[in-house]
């Protein structure tokens, strides 16, 4: 049944919805039992009822020609019509206020910048593996998206863009190698400097993109593996803009982190869940920190944050600004406690129904 379960997902919704529910399976998330035990006939009805009144709407799932299925959370958010966009409207409306006060809070910071010898750096990669970095610093393993991502590379499930065999083999070795290190860091039986966990950082956030995207893209740092390759030739190929950016966030992280840190582990929870966040594709949050849910923006145009992205919805609390290299002067933007007041009358939902501590 399981097989059949994931053909369907599959051929109806794409590899990266079959990612994510071998996860959540793998996690222990569900329970496998015969169905004519835990039969369901008013949720079957409800399947058949919903697939007909889309069917008969001539509706297929797309907004503007895009399948929401295939996009996360924010870029759900920047079509209007989409289901997500609607939702928000319809019972967070006051939102514009929350947007107000981050857009005049970094007002007065400093214009982001682009690495003058790289063309195209890999934004997406970079602000991934600053969250990871961040999660380091906190005690916690890089998550389950990383994980799934090497445990995917390493199976025989088909994967858009994915090498031989051969080189599949090396890159799930590497993959290993790489949690094996981090696990050996968390439990203080190595130490490791600055440089090598941002590069370590850099490699996971290439794995952790399979489990988002169901694909190694073309321009992955996975691409250009052989047979051969190993963890130190990833670490070796980590561009300097990347561990610098990701250096010198942790450099701004430093003071305001330092209470988080001193925090016992039952307060320190990385990548918070809530409910209905397998609705929207295993959406989640970054930090939830002695009560407080903290979340870090990468962004390439932070003065856009709010107008066409997810700022009011889940990067709530604390925003930090990065990108490469030459003369900043950014600094992370906590929104003041009196602010946040604002999002409890909105509704935003309680933070009680988030799970797993850093440890």
């Amino acid at each position: 049944m399981i097989t059949e379960v994931v053909y369907l997902l599959a051929i109806r919704l794409g590899v990266p919805a079959e990612l994510r529910f071998l996860g959540d399976l793998a996690s222990g998330a569900f329970d496998v039992t015969r169905a004519r035990h835990h039969l369901d006939p008013a949720g079957i009805t409800w399947i058949d009822n919903y697939e007909k009144a889309i069917a008969d709407a001539a509706e297929d799932g797309t907004v503007a020609g895009r399948s929401m299925i295939d996009l996360n959370l924010t870029l759900q958010l920047r079509y209007p019509n989409s289901p997500m966009s609607q939702f928000m409207a319809l019972y967070l409306p006051n939102s514009a206020a929350l947007v107000q006060d981050y857009l005049e809070q970094i007002a007065g910071l400093a214009l982001p910048v682009q690495p003058i010898d790289v063309k195209y750096p890999d934004w997406s990669a970079l602000g991934h593996a600053i969250d990871l970095r961040l999660r380091l610093s906190l005690g916690s393993p890089l998550g389950a998206p990383v994980s799934i991502g090497v445990d995917a590379i390493g199976g025989r499930m088909p994967l858009r863009g994915a090498p031989p065999p051969s080189i599949r083999g090396a890159l799930h070795r590497v993959g290993q190698a790489l949690l094996s290190t981090v696990d050996a860091y968390l439990g203080r039986a190595i130490g490791l400097d600055e440089d090598v966990l941002c590069r370590l950082c850099f490699v996971a956030a290439y794995y952790e993109d399979i489990y988002r995207t169901g694909e190694i893209r073309r321009y992955s740092m996975l691409a250009d593996a052989t047979p051969a390759t190993t963890l130190d030739d990833f670490m070796a190929a980590v561009p300097g803009y990347a561990t610098e950016d990701i250096g010198r966030q942790m450099d701004l992280a430093a003071k305001p982190f330092a209470p988080f840190r001193r925090l016992p582990v039952e307060a320190r929870i990385c990548g918070p869940t809530f409910q209905g966040s397998q609705d929207i594709g295993g959406a989640d949050a970054d930090f939830i920190l002695g009560g407080l849910l903290l979340d870090c923006k990468a962004a390439i145009q932070p003065r856009r944050l709010g107008r066409n992205e997810d700022l009011p919805t889940r990067r709530l609390l604390a925003t930090g600004l990065r990108r490469p290299v030459q003369n900043r002067s950014r600094r992370p933007v906590p929104i003041p406690a009196r602010r946040t007041r604002r999002l409890e009358r909105a509704g935003f939902p309680a933070l009680s129904r988030c799970h797993q501590p850093c440890k």
